[in-house]
């Protein structure tokens, strides 16, 4: 995610990394519940449980759809492919709510930043431009255009997870053929369509005017001008949006029981 996910990537950007994992049915029978989320155990890396994952999505939270329609992937499994297969199912014309309330949490900092410092955080301007004009295209279009694809190949199928102690949480270790021994979050991680309804992540042909804002080459009445103008553009969309009403609530549902039901049946 970040920066390499939406082609606004310098010499000096890190690489996000965003990944969903599933918790063994059988962890949700105590009074001790699984992990709704991990944060690591690499740098800048911090994934949902499937659960969690797909109820932010239904509501439309900006950062989690931006996740699953990610034009960069490492890996994704069996159960992964079956998300990705239901991303349309949790788009609907709610993004404009969430959306639009978060862009305006974010332009408030912003405000702050520039009474207190004279200036804006000039990269977190440029990614606020960045969210408005997604959800304008998503808006306008409900389809997702052509995006590249990067496919990293995961270790052999012969390697074994074991369940170890993080913290509280808990997270696996996988050992492969190779004896190169890793720790990870097991799961489902990184879309790999394109085709379909979904979010455009991807600036395209933006990118040479949004970074221009993250060196600082707008001033700042021009950024909110064209922030205001996005406002605009995004409510004058949802007027004749082809995306529906509301999300594709029993899908999701469906799809999440197949998965706990056949966690469930592999222990015999």
């Amino acid at each position: 995610m970040g920066s390499r996910a939406f082609g606004l990537a310098t010499e000096e950007s890190d690489t996000d990394r965003r990944g969903v994992y599933v918790a063994p049915t059988p962890w949700f029978w105590g009074f001790s519940r699984p992990p709704t989320h991990l944060d690591g155990p690499e740098e800048e890396r911090f994934s949902w449980e499937l659960e969690r994952f797909c109820a932010l999505a239904l509501r439309a939270n900006p950062n989690i759809l931006e996740c699953l329609h990610s034009p960069s992937v490492e890996y994704a499994d069996p159960r992964g492919e079956e998300l990705l297969s239901l991303r349309d199912a949790f788009l609907s014309q709610e993004v404009l709510r969430t959306f639009s309330r978060y862009a305006a949490g974010q332009r408030r900092k912003l405000e702050a930043d520039v009474r207190t410092h004279g200036a804006p955080r000039w990269k977190h301007a440029m990614h606020l431009l960045r969210l408005q004009r997604s959800c304008r295209d998503l808006l306008r279009t409900g389809r997702l255009g052509p995006v590249r694809r990067i496919f990293v190949e995961e270790p052999a199928a012969s390697g074994a997870y074991s369940r170890r102690a993080f913290g509280s949480p808990s997270y696996w270790t996988y050992s492969g053929d190779s004896g190169v021994r890793r720790e990870c979050v097991p799961g489902v991680a990184g879309p790999r369509r394109s085709a379909g309804q979904g979010l455009v992540v991807g600036v395209g042909e933006a990118r040479e005017e949004l970074l221009a804002v993250r060196r600082g080459e707008w001033s700042w009445e021009r950024v909110t001008s064209a922030m205001a103008d996005l406002d605009a553009a995004c409510e004058e969309a949802a007027l004749t949006t082809p995306l529906p009403a509301a999300p594709d609530r029993a899908r999701g549902e469906d799809s999440l029981y197949r998965v706990r039901r056949d966690s469930a049946a592999a222990l015999g």
